[in-house]
């Protein structure tokens, strides 16, 4: 290859203007961007052959080649377009990090020269201070920061070794890993996953990594001994938690960026006493305020000592380096074969917005790469595009589709490095699932009101979410349950509090018809689930009890508009749970909010086997499962309040025939059944004896309002009681779609005996079948 071409005074770049998403709303291309060709001691200019994207957050403990600076957190990639306010990012600047290419221009005191192949990254502090990127024809940059290329990986692999085999490198480092132990890889088909696992096998380690089952042949191509499909196992710490290895985990490597750091805090069940939790950090795919007590949680239980946190683990977040040593390691690693890069599809350098669509659905398997620079023959000769391809179908073919004869034919593709296979023609290929439509039938409130009729329109165009981030699922609704707080939102809450319009209620159940990312869900799951509208009594507490940007009831529901009286919904896959066998999708629809809130309450009150319960309220919707839940636990005697009609059906559920002084009492708050201001100073009355110490109060007994919150291990729970059959959800009606409104005028009464029900999308034969058993 010829290098010596004149370097040009400009170039072509594509240039984070301001803080913005999509990326077409931050970026621009940009064709008369300044080459810097003023070289300094130790520093080369490389035209730059292909680059690779990175959604990820990192830690970075280095300025340059050197200069020690205090860790922080900041994001590069597409997160750093749409989170970074400008005095962080000091924008313009060219966006990315990782490349590979030939240097054109050499200082004389390096040991690169004119016309060696290299690859080599760029660490943020050096992106902010010189505005360089790696989406750019030529970057300036210390030879420090390069490798040369090994002969047996091409241009395009080698674009996307640096930062994430970095990451793994240091992570593993950090950890001591050695020959004989066990590591655990959580995100195994992740770029950072997929170099941990390679280069924990060159160090004789053995490796157990979680990844959907598509992956698994993939991730055991790389040298994982052991599997995890998540899709089955549902959220990964309680599975750990109830399944722990026969012997525990040395290394435990989170690659996904989990938000939750109970995967951490309870880590003791399947992790050494001496073991090491490594992270690469938590990664939000939405960003607020609201999420900094997650941020600082995370960071506190993992740095501070184990006194304070009593995690005995020690816990490690990577903070990349630009180490000399260990890029010369990955070097030597790769030109003996012992790993390889991977690379998920290649885009053109005028495709950048295809390839951040790729990077952001969460499911490009290896490295999404941009030819910046190489011949169109020598990017497509590279290992093939999938960007096409959906994670619950084999990599082994390239589906083309022939709309006009409803035919599919598949052509040969090379998976992995094995031979092709044979082409195959499938004719009439139709899928199973429905396709997610762009409007749909809501019940929407637009205005305060009361009744609900006041409140509520059917729209029949309602936007459906289709963008669906990494971690969510879409759902079509085949059920929604309703809830008294649901009529109440719409009578008392004014539009500047509650957001208006939005889809009314919370509770429902349904079938996952897309999913992305590490959800434990792929399509086809029969699941039930919630998204919190908003409870009055609890707001404060919810607004402020969260730690997880995954709890944050209120927000959620907020920001997204949506509701369960729609016929879709898009949301964190850790607000549904699948739904067992044993119960109907009518059933399933009015469990999560209502067991949920029985569920958390006993826990605050830590009720045990031998104790007595008093519950007021028997036959509610919450009572119920009250009444069964500690049933479950073999609480010796629950006294119910009901009415006498009533009696029986509590008894059914398990009520035997009270508070004592050491007791706990428990409120789902005060909840007026009309609202004025005048109701206002009883209301804090009530949060304030409930919360003030014993001594202002005058009142022994402990007091708690309940704040629901989103638990996987709860959801969890309460499924496993409902596939046992220790818990049975109750119904009072199900209504039709059509006739919301005569479903809330039977649950504003206060008279209903279990969840009203409305059916969204079940065939009308089914559900008269289970209105007969009623």
């Amino acid at each position: 290859m010829s290098t010596g071409t004149a370097i040009p005074d400009t170039q072509k770049a594509w240039i984070s203007v301001k803080k913005a998403f999509p990326p077409s709303n931050s970026l621009e291309l940009r064709k008369d961007w300044p080459v810097n060709k003023r070289l300094k001691s130790g520093e080369i200019i490389v035209k730059i052959h292909a680059a690779g994207m990175n959604p990820v957050f990192v830690l970075q403990s280095r300025l340059f080649h050197g200069a020690t600076l205090t860790s922080f957190l900041m994001c590069r990639g597409w997160k750093a377009m749409r989170l970074l306010p400008e005095w962080i990012a000091k924008r313009p600047y060219v966006v990315e990090h990782e490349f590979s290419g030939v240097v054109v221009e050499a200082n004389r005191s390096t040991k690169l020269k004119r016309g060696d192949e290299v690859y080599g990254w760029l660490p943020l502090a050096q992106v902010v201070a010189t505005k360089q990127g790696a989406l750019q024809e030529y970057v300036t940059l210390p030879e420090l920061n390069f490798a040369k290329r090994p002969s047996n990986i091409s241009e395009i692999e080698a674009a996307g070794v640096t930062l994430t085999a970095l990451t793994a490198l240091q992570g593993l480092n950090g950890a001591k890993l050695e020959a004989g132990q066990t590591l655990f890889v959580n995100g195994g088909s992740t770029a950072v996953g997929a170099w941990a696992i390679q280069i924990a096998k060159v160090r004789g380690a053995r490796v157990v990594a979680t990844c959907s089952k598509s992956s698994e042949p993939y991730v055991r191509s790389l040298g994982a001994d052991e599997i995890i499909d998540y899709t089955a196992t549902g959220p990964l710490q309680p599975y750990l938690t109830n399944n722990p290895p026969s012997t525990k985990y040395n290394v435990f490597f989170e690659a996904v960026g989990q938000f939750d750091s109970s995967i951490y805090t309870k880590s003791c069940a399947y992790l050494q006493p001496n073991g090491v939790f490594v992270s690469v950090g938590p990664m939000p795919d939405e960003f607020s305020w609201g999420v900094l007590p997650g941020y600082l949680k995370w960071f506190a239980v993992m740095t501070l000592p184990w006194i304070f946190t009593g995690v005995r683990q020690k816990g490690q977040i990577v903070a990349v380096d630009n180490k000399v040593e260990d890029i010369e390691l990955l070097r030597k690693y790769l030109e003996e074969g012992k790993i390889k890069p991977t690379v998920d599809s290649v885009h053109e350098f005028n495709d950048i917005l295809g390839a951040y669509e790729r990077v952001m659905s969460g499911r490009a398997r290896g490295k999404v790469i941009i030819n910046i620079s190489l011949p169109p023959s020598s990017a497509t000769r590279q290992p093939r595009s999938t960007s096409n391809l959906h994670d619950d179908h084999t990599y082994a073919y390239v589906f083309d589709f022939e709309a006009q004869h409803a035919q599919a034919q598949m052509r040969e593709c090379n998976v992995f490095g094995e031979p092709s296979l044979p082409p195959l023609r499938l004719t009439a290929f139709m899928s199973t699932l429905p396709q997610l439509p762009d409007t749909q039938k809501a019940w929407v409130s637009v205005r305060k009101g009361y009744p609900p009729s006041n409140s509520l329109e059917l729209k029949n165009d309602w936007p459906v979410r289709k963008d669906l981030k990494a971690g969510e699922v879409a759902i079509k609704i085949h059920a929604a349950a309703l809830n008294p707080i649901g009529w109440k939102l719409m009578k008392y809450l004014p539009d500047w509090l509650r957001r208006r319009p939005y889809v009314a209620e919370g509770d429902f159940s349904g079938v996952v018809v897309d999913a992305n990312g590490s959800t434990g869900l792929v399509e086809g799951d029969e699941v039930y689930g919630w998204i919190p509208s908003g409870k009055v009594h609890s707001t404060f507490a919810n607004m402020y009890h969260q730690t997880d940007h995954l709890k944050r009831p209120l927000a959620l529901a907020h920001s997204t508009k949506q509701g369960a009286l729609s016929e879709y919904i898009t949301l964190p896959g850790s607000f549904v749970a699948k739904r067992p066998s044993n119960i109907s999708a009518i059933e399933a629809a009015g469990v999560a909010i209502t067991a949920l809130t029985a569920l958390q309450a006993l826990n605050d009150a830590k009720l045990e086997g031998g104790q007595s319960i008093f519950i007021n309220g028997g036959s509610t919707a919450v009572g119920a499962w009250a009444i069964q839940l500690t049933k479950a636990r073999g609480v010796s005697q629950v006294v119910v309040a009901c009415s006498k009609k009533n009696e029986d059906y509590v008894r059914g559920l398990g009520a035997d025939e009270y508070l004592q002084p050491n007791g706990a009492f428990i409120s789902v708050g005060p909840i007026p059944q009309e609202f004025s201001w005048g109701v206002i100073p009883q209301v804090l009355k009530w949060i304030a004896i409930l919360s003030l110490p014993s001594m202002l109060s005058g009142i022994r007994q402990r007091g708690k309002i309940v704040a629901l919150s989103n638990n996987a291990e709860d959801m969890e729970l309460i499924r496993q009681y409902l596939e046992e059959g220790r818990i049975k959800p109750t119904v009072d009606s199900v209504h039709a779609f059509d006739n919301v409104l005569q479903a809330y005028e039977r649950i504003i009464p206060g008279r209903v005996r279990g969840k009203v029900v409305v059916n969204v999308s079940l065939p009308q034969d089914t559900v008269q079948q289970y209105a007969s058993t009623l």
